[in-house]
Formats: structure tokens, C-alpha cells, sequence
């Protein structure tokens, strides 16, 4: 059992268009091993967003701190700490922050 901060692990690009971004990933070690769920935290600056992008798996977007909005098939939707997101395989979508503090997001992709 371990237990970490995921603020202290180091940040990286996505290697994308997105703008604005950082991004950690928490399952380099405890879930690799299942490699059914991968768990990422993204920060995005104020001004920023990923880039427009689909995935063949699902995968849920809880809201940490701060507020942006999720774009994409359904239209613009507003986010804001403590939303949860659930975002099906195959469906475009894009996170934009235009606040002024940093959006916090945990993904969870649930590869089946």
C-alpha cells in the first residue's frame, strides 16, 4: 500500500495541440497492473484547453477545483468543482478553461 500526493508527481505535456495543459499520471505503478482503468489529473490554466478528441473507451471527468466548461457532441456544458462527468466511448469532447483560476481533473478511462 502506498500512499502519495498526485501534486508532487512531475507534470507532462499531453504531446498535443492542447494548450495550457499539464497533465500527471497516477497509474504508472498501483493500476498498470490492471490496465482496465488508467487515472490521470489534469491542470488547466486559465486560457487553456485540450485539444478535441475522442476515445473507443469511456471514462469519467471529476471536477477538483475551479471551473471551465466541457465542449463537444452535447454542446457547451459548465463545470464546476464537484462535477462529475460521464463522457461515453466515441464521443468528441474538449475541456476549456476562460476562468481565472486553474481547472483540476481527475480522469478516469475505463478501457474494457
Amino acid at each position: 500500500m502506498a500512499v502519495y500526493n498526485y501534486r508532487e508527481l512531475e507534470p507532462v505535456a499531453p504531446g498535443d495541440s492542447s494548450r495550457g495543459v499539464s497533465l500527471r499520471l497516477l497509474d504508472e505503478d498501483a493500476f498498470a497492473r490492471a490496465a482496465k482503468v488508467k487515472v490521470r489529473a489534469l491542470a488547466v490554466a486559465p486560457g487553456g484547453q485540450t485539444e478535441p478528441h475522442a476515445h473507443v473507451w469511456a471514462h469519467e471527468l471529476i471536477v477538483l477545483r475551479g471551473a471551465g466548461a466541457l465542449c463537444g457532441d452535447g454542446g457547451e456544458q459548465p463545470l464546476e468543482a464537484g462535477d462529475v462527468v460521464d463522457v461515453p466511448a466515441g464521443s468528441r469532447h474538449q475541456l476549456c478553461n476562460a476562468a481565472a483560476e486553474t481547472l483540476e481533473v481527475i480522469s478516469l478511462d475505463i478501457r474494457r
